[in-house]
This record gives C-alpha cells, structure tokens and sequence, in this order.
C-alpha cells in the first residue's frame, strides 16, 4: 500500500493519570507535563467517576468542554437552573462563553467516559453561555465491516455529518468501535492538527512511510497539515476503543488559570476578581435540546 498523502505522526505518548474534582480518576491525554495543549484542544480526559465522587459548583469561561460518556451516567447542572442526565453514547458540548457556574454528578453506578476542552476563539471569548445535548440515537454511526462501526461526534467521516456544533474553529472528532482485525481508513481536513487515542486494546495506525504501535492510554499527535491527508488504522487485539480528534488551529495567545482560559494573564485576573466579587455570570445559560 501506498502511503502518499498520509499524516507524518510524532511519537507516541502516555497519558498521566491523576485525581480530579471530588474523588474523580482521570487519566489526562492532553493538558498534562508531557503534552501541554495541542491547539485547538486544551485537555482531554478518559475519567472514571464513582458514584460517591463528582464534581462540585466550578465556573469556567473562555472554553468549549464536550462531555462524551461511554459506561453509566453523568448529571450536570449549573447555578441558573439548567439541569439534564447523560447516558451511555450521549454526548454534550457546553460553551461556558463569558462564564458559567456548573456541576457535574454520576448516577447510582459508576460513569466513564470522555471529555475534550476546545479553546474559544478571542473575539469568541464572551459569548453568551449555552449548551447543546445530544441522546445516543443522534449521534451518527456508520457500520464497517465484521460488526465494528465508527460515530461521529464533530466534523464529517465515511458520508456522516456530526449534529453537534462548535463556534470554535472547524473541527473533527471520530469515536471508532473495532472488532479483531478490522482495518478502517479515514481523512484528516486540510489545516487541521489533532491525535489518535487508544482508549482500550491496541492498534497499528500507518501513517507517512510508518507503522506505529499505539497501545492503550496512549495518544499519538501530529502537527498541522497543509493539504487533506489520511491515516489507517489496524487492530491487532481483541476489541479496540479508539478516538480520533483534530481541528484547525487557533494561533492565539492563552492564558489559562483552572477553569478560565483567555489570551492575557489580565483576562484571567478579572475572571477571578469577578468570580469572587459576584458578578462573574453575565448572561443566564441558553439550554438547546435538539429535535430530530
């Protein structure tokens, strides 16, 4: 096989597992010592949270978070009144905008699942607040072959067209199920940068005149592409779990202090002063249930 127009991929990395929130494990893919952020994408965490674990009243501003859950259920609600349950195969893309105060709770049994933070542009930054939920059956899934199967959550792949929106910037974000020796291919946009993640098992991905073992945990990047390139990815255990993510770059400054990420260590200042002082919410949050 020819791999003309492949990605060119770095070398694998480990994600670094730490606690987070009130008793929640995560095993943090992007945002950590080993890879800071990969522009657009500020964090990625394959979290676990017990049923006596969650995570209490935080505000954020200046981010997207999309909250994509794989076992039990995850309750969020924020200090407006918004209130809503995701389950299995759901997925939720909240704007927190000029900021939002919110909670995030699991159900009677123990949730997994992911969550991807997207930098907001700057001239985004303030945005009214809002949020975008998504049940299992929305989500686009496109059946390959021996019953593996890939859904679609941001972008487009294999003639599905993902219903959630981002402001940020165009993006790309594939969730792939493979059974034993499955081989699926894709194509990555123009502009875009991004990374694999094995969530479970482990898989072989061709890349550029390469042939990567990527093994679970582990999240493979590569760096901003000039024209659309493709990838290939291989299983080689039993069943593999694997996300694809990409986007096109900001190319903005960022600052970020816990949950507020803007362009200046003064924006960041303000957001705390505001916090504090009680006139951090500017807007009560737009709750958006799609009807399809």
């Amino acid at each position: 096989m020819t791999t003309k127009n492949f990605i060119k991929f770095a070398s694998p990395i480990k994600g670094l597992m730490t606690s987070e929130g009130s008793g929640a494990k995560v095993n943090r893919v992007i945002g950590n010592g080993r890879i800071r952020m990969w522009d657009p994408f500020l964090l990625l965490d394959d979290f676990q949270i017990p049923p006596s674990a969650g995570f209490p009243n935080h505000p954020h501003r200046g981010i997207q978070t999309l909250t994509y859950v794989r076992e039990g259920e995850v309750t969020h609600g924020d200090n407006m009144g918004n209130k809503g349950t995701l389950t299995p195969g759901a997925a939720q893309l909240l704007t927190s905008g000029s900021g939002i105060i919110h909670s995030e709770f699991p159900g009677k049994e123990l949730a997994k699942g992911m969550q991807l933070w997207i930098n907001i542009p700057k001239r985004l930054k303030m945005t009214d607040p809002s949020y975008q939920d998504f049940k299992a059956h929305e989500i686009p899934q496109v059946p390959l072959n021996d019953g593996s199967f890939l859904r679609v959550i941001l972008g487009e792949s294999h003639g599905a067209k993902a219903v959630i929106e981002s402001i940020c910037t165009p993006l790309k974000y594939v969730h792939y199920e493979l059974k034993p020796q499955a081989v699926v291919k894709d194509s990555v946009p123009a502009k875009h940068q991004g990374f694999i993640f094995v969530r479970h098992g482990k898989i072989l991905v061709t890349g550029e005149s390469q042939k990567i073992e990527l093994k679970e945990g582990f999240v493979l990047p590569f760096e901003e592409i000039k024209d659309q390139e493709h990838f290939e990815i291989s299983n080689s255990s039993s069943n593999a779990e694997v996300y694809f993510v990409s986007g096109i770059p900001l190319h903005e400054p960022v600052a970020s202090g816990g949950p507020f990420v803007m362009n200046t260590p003064e924006e960041i200042e303000l957001a705390y002063e505001e916090f504090y002082s009680g006139n951090f919410i500017k807007k009560k949050a737009e709750f958006y249930k799609a009807e399809l």
